[in-house]
């Protein structure tokens, strides 16, 4: 009764409080868009907002985002968003957790019992990353872009593998991993503007009644995008078709309730092997062996996820160079295996990440879920619950 009180102005427009309490939101970037999503949805009443930004605050974020200060300056961006969120939220039972981190880094665990994504990562290729993984698990994802006063929300509900995707739309995307304060820095370079405080407000509360009104059912808006200049008011609504050759991850992994859970007891993929006798393990991103010496080409050990293969020198080169073979995998298919023995921390897999496993002699697949806490990724913040923000 005291929440249908709270939120009666929300009930006469439609809303209903028992379907925004329940939903756990993840904001990926803590910028402007980050800022001002977590703010409107706090206010809302959403239940459970997990929060992933790897930067940190500078002055002219501040006049960008609502829960920043000039004071800030230098703080993990999450951290000081999340703080600031479990400070206003109206949630009856709220939950408000944040990685400083890079969200690639952390697996898919952050995407356990998540009901819809909201991206505002400044680089494409982080946005590339992060829809693709919507993709993979079904989850819902609105995006949010700027140009100065231009706008765009671009939302997709990835039901099907075979739907339009924002890969379709953005085919030359590359997967790869950037800082979003460097590529913000570079794209003013080359003319790109990046939001203003009135167009990150604007896009981040048309991009939550996207997401509030696609749980309560309403599936218009699927591979729809929204473009809005705030100073002239024209806008423009394209509805995006499936590109047949889209580089983007048109694959489903099975639905949660079909997920083998691991035991704690299970600590590499030799140990996955005998659990479940599954004959090819797939790492979740290239996996380097040995590279060569930069200097000589000498082979080296490295033993290192792709994304921290930082090419190698030798202690003390030879007179004579050597010839280097940069070995890298992506999946291990035999119990002898060299990495078979590695643990799964070191082949990139993190607590509550996804393990897919395949038999190549049928190509049947099955998802493991790595053994851990959604707590091993997440800092959690104390929240004051529902009553009035602070004056």
């Amino acid at each position: 009764m005291e929440n249908e009180a709270l939120f009666s102005r929300e009930i006469a427009t439609g809303y209903r409080p028992e379907i925004v309490s329940r939903m756990v939101l993840l904001v990926l970037g803590a910028g402007a868009a980050g800022n001002n999503v977590a703010q409107t949805c706090a206010m809302t009443g959403v239940g459970e907002i997990r929060l992933v930004d790897m930067d940190v605050i500078e002055p002219t974020n501040a006049p960008r985002s609502p829960c920043f200060r000039l004071a800030d300056a230098g703080q993990p961006k999450a951290k000081v968003l999340a703080e600031c969120v479990a400070e206003m939220t109206y949630a009856s039972e709220p939950v408000v957790r944040y990685a400083n981190a890079r969200a690639e880094t952390l697996g898919l665990g952050i995407f356990e019992g998540v009901d819809a994504i909201l991206l505002a990562f400044d680089s494409i290729e982080a946005r590339a990353w992060a829809t693709d993984q919507a993709r993979l698990l079904r989850i819902p994802l609105v995006e949010i872009g700027f140009d100065g006063p231009l706008i765009h929300v671009s939302t997709w509900l990835n039901r099907s593998a075979e739907s339009a995707c924002f890969r379709c739309l953005f085919p030359q995307a590359p997967q790869g991993r950037a800082s979003c304060t460097l590529f913000a820095t570079r794209a003013i370079e080359s003319g790109y503007l990046p939001a203003i405080q009135t167009a990150a407000a604007v896009a981040a509360n048309i991009a939550v009644e996207r997401i509030i009104q696609l749980l309560h059912g309403d599936s218009q808006h699927d591979a729809e995008y929204f473009e809005l200049d705030v100073r002239t008011g024209r806008s423009s609504r394209t509805i995006v078709s499936r590109l047949s050759r889209c580089p983007g991850t048109h694959v489903n992994l099975p639905e949660p309730d079909d997920v083998v859970e691991l035991t704690a007891t299970v600590n590499n993929v030799f140990d996955i092997m005998k659990s479940v006798r599954a004959p090819c393990v797939l790492l979740p991103e290239p996996f380097v062996i040995t590279a060569p010496c930069i200097r000589c080409g000498t082979e080296l050990t490295l033993m290192r996820p792709f994304r921290e293969a930082i090419l190698p020198a030798c202690d003390r080169c030879p007179n004579q160079p050597g010839i280097g073979i940069l070995r890298i995998t992506s999946s291990i298919e035999r119990g002898n295996d060299v990495l078979a023995g590695v643990s799964l921390a070191t082949l990139g897999f993190r607590s509550r990440d996804l393990v897919v496993v395949r038999d190549d002699r049928s190509d049947e697949t099955a998802t493991l879920r790595v053994d851990g806490a959604i707590d091993d990724l997440f800092v959690r913040v104390p929240s004051r619950g529902s009553s009035p923000p602070r004056g």
